[in-house]
């Protein structure tokens, strides 16, 4: 793999249950948002694997035509976006696809198969959501807060999942810190 992945390389490791265990209940028509630790994350929400590892490699055949490289995956097909470049940078993006998902349900619409919007009767069940990966650092930014904030004053269907990119440092008083 040495010189085939151009630029930085962020990867997930330690973390791969998290999207992992979600993966079983989002399904291919929620809306999936990500950070720059994408790669399970697309893995989880159904994007091809061949596709990502294109991406990775900078390959026309990407989900992003190579483009994207290891920390922009975008794929149509399974409504992933991943690779925001700020911190908790995709909250507002996620709880705005929540936001249109409970518009499209009070006009009745849904999104085709061709990705446009189709009529629909709400009793087929558009049970879709907006799920968005967050690391550890987005819990501390603003915008974490603020879309909390909308939650809570009109209930939106979005999923907030905070990981940890590694452990926290020990406490200064412990022992721990004395040996470093």
């Amino acid at each position: 793999m040495r010189g085939k992945i151009r630029g930085f390389m962020h990867l997930d490791n330690g973390q791969e249950s998290i999207p992992a265990l979600l993966g079983t209940s989002v399904k291919t028509t929620d809306k999936k948002y990500s950070y720059y630790r994408e790669h399970t994350h697309a893995l989880a929400s159904g994007v091809d694997p061949g596709k990502i590892m294109a991406e990775l490699m900078m390959k026309e055949t990407g989900t992003c035509k190579g483009a994207g490289g290891s920390m922009h995956i975008f794929d149509k097909e399974t409504y992933f976006q991943g690779g925001w470049a700020l911190v908790a940078e995709q909250l507002p993006y996620a709880a705005g696809a929540a936001k249109s998902i409970l518009i499209d349900r009070g006009m009745k619409l849904s999104d085709g198969e061709d990705f446009r919007k189709i009529d629909v009767d709400v009793g087929d069940g558009d049970d879709r959501i907006s799920v968005v990966f967050v690391g550890e650092g987005g819990g501390q930014n603003g915008r974490w807060g603020e879309v909390k904030n909308c939650k809570q004053q009109k209930p939106t269907q979005i999923t907030q999942q905070a990981t940890h990119s590694h452990p926290p440092p020990p406490p200064p008083d412990s022992e721990l810190s004395e040996q470093r």
